[in-house]
């Protein structure tokens, strides 16, 4: 907010305005809460009376919380969002817990979304109309993380040279769209950086609004160059899908070979579509002036995964029967909690029958048994040896209610004892050792720590 007037600054935060409000203590670092003003600041240094939305001053939730807080705790409401998906990677504002906390996309499934934490150290599942796209306020404006940074050149090229009439690709930044590339016919340069294209199957229709006859050199390349499909695509292979008028990234996930077609995963949407070999083509990326992988057309075969390190393939889980797992429930009640369970069998593509291994059905004479999407399902974590005690502020797996529960160690007693703190009961328990595990987070097909 540095070199903005009084009166610029201020104008965001008048009687009634809608705002949000970080709350820096801990447990809450990173988060956002909506609110409202109720008394507006004289001065840059005066205080601003606020009025939670979703917070109130104990327990029994009938008052709104209301605080004084200084200008740097506030910022104003982000602009309205309503994304029908998101990609893999995206930096993402998730509600959790009445308030808005900053995540990435680590995984997708169909119309669901795993987000990771990094203050947390933890997944969480989501759906679109739970997220937005991370935004931070700057200067007086909303700027997204990739354009808070500075381009890399090895990501993106800027100055290009074509000559007229060069066959071209051209990509749009709007909603739904991010990613796709369409076909297009360069014109001419035009100054700084502006190119101008002609993009016949959606110039032609003025409902879609994505281009107009300019682009700038980050939202254009080259076509890649004319090659065939490989004659049989793996499982998981990255391809790019020809689908209304553009070419959208996606991933094989199953080859129908009586129909001669392959069902594609869209990164973008999470639609599983199907595609005749001639309306697919390997994925590559334009990378220094360069494709990457180097693809000659004469090739029978690829693997894109090992030339795109940067870009993450979207993780799918394939469990067999007998496989020893653990499950999420998706309940707010049991957010960020695993119990164990045996896969029985898969009933459809990524939704598997489980037994349960601690948890009975209601009239208590069985295990219980249950379909689950593949989403809220990961392998058993392997077994850390903990050298010595774990340390307070350290996060780990508490056994509680017969699942494992994501807690931090607020204290450290004799004889192997620990207090625990669980921010999503929210509650403080004493453990033994033996009850509590290393925190670890299955992410694209890893543990980690």
């Amino acid at each position: 907010m540095e070199g903005a007037g009084d009166d610029g600054i201020l104008q965001y935060f008048e009687i009634g305005a809608a705002i949000e409000i970080k709350i820096d203590e801990d447990g809450f670092r990173g988060s956002w809460y909506e609110g409202t003003v109720l008394r507006a600041p004289n001065d840059l240094s005066s205080s601003v009376l606020v009025v939670y939305k979703t917070l109130a001053e104990n327990d029994k939730g009938k008052r709104p919380l209301r605080e004084l807080l200084n200008l740097v705790q506030l910022r104003p409401s982000p602009p309205p969002e309503n994304r029908p998906s998101f990609k893999l990677n995206d930096e993402v504002d998730a509600y959790y817990n009445d308030g808005w906390w900053e995540g990435k996309i680590t995984q997708i499934f169909r119309v669901k979304y795993l987000v990771y934490f990094p203050l947390w150290k933890e997944q969480l599942p989501f759906t679109a109309s739970q997220l937005r796209l991370h935004r931070d306020w700057i200067n007086e404006q909303w700027v997204l993380p990739s354009e808070n940074k500075t381009p890399s050149p090895s990501k993106a090229v800027i100055e290009h040279n074509f000559s007229k009439g060069d066959r071209v690709e051209a990509r749009s930044d709007d909603d739904g769209f991010q990613g796709v590339w369409f076909p297009a016919i360069f014109l001419e340069k035009k100054e700084a950086g502006k190119y101008l294209i002609d993009c016949p199957p959606l110039m032609s229709n003025d409902e879609t609004g994505l281009f107009d006859e300019e682009v700038d050199g980050l939202h254009l390349r080259p076509r890649p160059p004319d090659g065939e499909v490989p004659g049989r695509l793996g499982y998981t292979e990255k391809v790019d899908a020809f689908c209304d008028g553009g070419w959208w990234e996606g991933k094989i996930t199953q080859t129908l070979e009586e129909a001669d077609e392959y069902q594609v995963l869209l990164q973008m949407t999470g639609e599983r579509l199907s595609f005749t070999p001639s309306k697919l083509r390997p994925h590559r990326e334009w990378v220094n002036e360069r494709w990457v992988p180097p693809l000659e057309p004469s090739c029978s075969s690829y693997n894109a995964n090992q030339f795109s390190p940067e870009v993450e393939a979207v993780t799918e889980h394939n469990f067999n029967s007998g496989d020893h797992v653990e499950a999420m429930i998706n309940e707010d009640d049991f957010y960020g909690a695993w119990f164990p369970a045996i896969v029985l069998e898969e009933t459809e593509a990524d939704n598997y029958m489980i037994e349960y291994k601690t948890l009975m059905n209601d009239d208590g004479t069985s295990l219980l048994r249950k379909e689950t999407d593949g989403l809220f399902l990961r392998p058993s974590p392997p077994d850390v040896e903990v050298t010595g005690r774990f340390q307070v502020n350290e996060k780990v797996d508490a056994l509680y209610n017969d699942g494992w529960w994501v807690g931090t160690i607020t204290k450290v007693h004799r004889r192997g004892r620990y207090s625990v703190y669980f921010e999503t009961l929210p509650k403080e328990l004493k453990y033994d050792h033996s009850q509590l595990r290393v925190h670890q987070e299955w992410i694209n097909g890893e543990w980690q720590n």
